[in-house]
Formats: structure tokens, sequence, C-alpha cells
């Protein structure tokens, strides 16, 4: 099984705080798909709705 190289963030989107994963090579500023840190579920992001991005993996921006 391969693995892809995945990022680790907190995202905040408006009222929402998401803990988050998804593939290293997501294009942040259009839809993609990422796993809740929290609860395991699959989300789709729209990008174009981010206000702010931290990463949390220790690897830069």
């Amino acid at each position: 099984m391969t693995t892809a190289p995945t990022r680790t963030a907190i995202i905040e989107m408006g009222p929402y705080t998401l803990d988050v994963t998804f593939d290293a090579s997501a294009d942040l500023d259009g839809a993609f798909k990422a796993v809740c840190n929290d609860t395991g579920e699959t989300l789709s992001i729209n990008g174009w709705l981010i206000e702010s991005i931290d990463y949390t993996d220790g690897e830069e921006a």
C-alpha cells in the first residue's frame, strides 16, 4: 500500500475551526477532500472560503 504525502492543519472558515489532514498536493484555492482529525469524517472543503490556515505538521507552508 502506498501512502501519498499529507499535511495537517487548523483551518478557520467563518464560524468553523477544523483540525484536518489532507493530501499535500491539494489545491487549497479549489475544492479538496480532507479528513477531520476529531471525528475521522471525510470533508469536502471549498478552499476559497478559508480565512486562515495554520499548519501543525512542522513543515513549512
